[in-house]
């Protein structure tokens, strides 16, 4: 049986805080409102919970297939949280006059799940190979496509934040939350791009240097998945506290002269319908 060591010390504070994160995640995805986003930040959590378990299963029964399961856990995580922040904007440019066209969403959606599936084939084959800590075409053309999906979504936040007085006060705070999650995640981003394109071997999630691993990669998605989550629950709590009134009030004072849309959701748009 192995000794429990530094790195198996990271992945016991990934299970610890991405557990949280996870139920805190269960009583969002209940609430009306952030079902898709909730789903995303579960998916993060999930990865993250079966690689670090993976990892601990590692001391006294390694195998390939269990590493396999990690190294692909940790090659996907950013995808997840790049959707997240996506989510949170195309929320917002559902308050402003001039609207993002529905296209690129979609578009930076499809690059991100194309990352994902070219993550998971170039992790597998790392693994497989004799030498797993090489990096492949898959790896880095995946990590090349999340590269430019965030850097897409870091412009989409710019253009957003210039129309920020058409946005209502409550959901000023989701772009708020994109701004100080962006240089958590562009930390996140550069540790796999020095990994696969770099000439040195302490950027490696298995084998590298165990502190960088833990400041860039770790604590970045423990700090954007709880930043995000408990935003998201504090939302949920005021919307479902407001009435149909509170609700008009605040969405034509953000919208007087933008054209934008007036009602929050269907409910409110059928009650003020009978007035």
């Amino acid at each position: 049986m192995g000794k429990v060591d530094y790195r198996d010390g990271v992945a016991i504070i990934q299970i610890f805080f991405f557990s949280i994160c996870l139920i805190l995640d269960i009583l969002l995805a209940i609430r009306r409102g952030f079902g898709r986003l909730a789903y995303l930040i579960g998916a993060l959590c999930l990865l993250r919970l079966v690689g670090a378990s993976c990892e601990l299963v590692a001391i006294s029964h390694p195998s390939t297939g269990i590493y396999t399961t990690s190294i692909v856990c940790t090659s996907i995580g950013l995808s997840p949280l790049t959707l997240v922040l996506l989510g949170m904007l195309a929320r917002v440019n559902e308050y402003v006059p001039r609207r993002i066209n529905k296209q690129v969403w979609i578009l930076i959606s499809i690059m991100t799940l194309t990352g994902i599936g070219l993550g998971i084939s170039g992790a597998t084959r790392a693994a497989s190979s004799s030498n797993p800590l090489h990096s492949n075409t898959e790896t880095k053309a995946a990590i090349l496509i999340f590269t430019a999906a965030f850097v897409i979504v870091v412009l989409l936040m710019i253009y957003l934040s210039t129309q920020i007085s058409h946005i209502p006060q409550s959901e000023k705070q989701l772009l708020y939350v994109v701004g100080f999650c962006i240089p958590f995640l562009t930390a996140r981003l550069v540790y796999p791009l020095i990994s696969d394109f770099g000439n040195t071997t302490q950027f490696n999630a298995l084998t590298g240097n165990v502190t960088i691993y833990l400041f860039m990669d770790v604590l970045e998605e423990i700090i954007v998945a709880l930043t995000c989550v408990l935003t998201l629950l504090r939302l949920s709590t005021l919307h479902s506290r407001k009435s149909v009134d509170e609700v008009e009030i605040e969405n034509v004072r953000g919208f007087a002269g933008s054209g934008g849309p007036i009602l929050e959701d269907n409910a409110s748009a059928k009650q003020l319908g009978r007035r």
